[in-house]
């Protein structure tokens, strides 16, 4: 062999094992080498919060914003009248307790009962967050009469008064959980959240720690948005796509971050029941107080349905027996869900 092919030879086997090297490497140049040095964790007022590892989402890896997924043709300006009715604690406040907001925020487990089996008795149909969204999105019928039940804050005392009687009248609920606390005293665990979501119960994101997302910079709604959803599907292998807003403060970049983090709509304390799609980042809210009367309770409905009050007496009036619903009657699973939607 002559030297001229000998070293051409040797320099086509030198091309072929550096080419087989960057193959092995996957990428035609070297990377350079990563940092390893630890990001600066966001503040939030004087503290500093702890990022901590989260699971790999369980649903939806290319989590698209809202805005991007698909839809049915419907009117853009289509509006349902829905009420979303807004608790936080079903339970007895402390004798001698002058917490004028846990008053307010405690419905009694006598009045929750008696409004729950209004509800059921006058012919509500219990829907989600998801429900709602499907009518105004894609077209998916409603049932006549729907009632949204949302839960923020995630207090125990919904698993021990709340919960039995939801179950009792075949009702359904969104539960609003803010994921640092589970677990802490006076909040559910997640042996108790899974219990609830295996009968049909709702879980959605009450962000991470509650803080005021109005007055959190880009990066810490980021980080309260996205670690709260990616927890909570972790944890229940479903999709968590509503957010509620702590104590109801959010401004427009709260706004865009939940479309970015792949929420399809958001719930506030402002009063009324009309939505759109168009305003579903800004859905409005009945609230339920402690102190509200069985007629009050009827009246807030009325406004939205009108019809007539409950007289002492009926099922679900003030002062009247408690009534077992007929046995079999279960509204989570109503006619009006079956069909080409399932």
């Amino acid at each position: 062999m002559s030297k001229h092919h000998f070293r051409l030879s040797q320099g086509l086997a030198s091309l072929a094992v550096a080419g087989l090297a960057l193959l092995l490497a996957g990428s035609p140049m070297a990377s350079p080498p990563q940092s390893t040095a630890a990001k600066p964790e966001p503040e939030m007022g004087d503290s500093i919060l702890t990022v901590e590892p989260t699971a790999e989402p369980v649903y939806r890896p290319d989590r698209r914003p809202g805005d991007l997924l698909p839809r049915k043709e419907v009117p853009a300006n289509l509006s349902a009248v829905v009420p979303i009715l807004m608790y936080h604690r079903v339970g007895h406040v402390p004798a001698g307790s002058a917490d004028a907001i846990r008053k307010d925020l405690s419905v009694s487990p006598e009045a929750f009962e008696l409004q729950m089996a209004y509800l059921a008795d006058s012919g509500f149909h219990s829907v989600t967050l998801q429900d709602l969204l499907d009518y105004l999105e894609r077209g998916r019928p409603l049932p006549p009469k729907p009632v949204i039940l949302t839960f923020d804050d995630g207090y125990d005392t919904i698993y021990h008064h709340a919960w039995p009687v939801l179950k009792r009248h075949g009702l359904v609920a969104v539960f609003f959980v803010i994921t640092d606390f589970v677990g802490k005293d006076g909040y559910l665990s997640w042996e108790q959240i899974q219990g609830m979501a295996q009968t049909g119960m709702d879980f959605q994101s009450h962000t991470r720690n509650h803080r005021d997302l109005a007055k959190s910079s880009r990066e810490q709604i980021t980080w309260q948005l996205k670690g709260s959803w990616e927890m909570l599907e972790a944890r229940l292998k479903r999709p968590v796509r509503f957010l509620s807003y702590p104590a109801g403060k959010y401004n427009q970049t709260v706004i865009d971050v939940a479309r970015e983090q792949g929420y399809q709509a958001a719930v506030t304390i402002i009063y009324g029941a009309t939505h759109s799609a168009l305003d579903r980042y800004e859905w409005r809210r009945l609230r339920i107080r402690g102190g509200d009367s069985l007629a009050t309770f009827v009246k807030k409905l009325n406004l939205v349905y009108p019809g007539p009050p409950a007289s002492a007496g009926e099922p679900g009036a003030a002062g009247a027996p408690l009534e077992k619903p007929p046995p079999g009657r279960n509204l989570r699973s109503p006619a009006w869900r079956a069909g080409p939607w399932e």
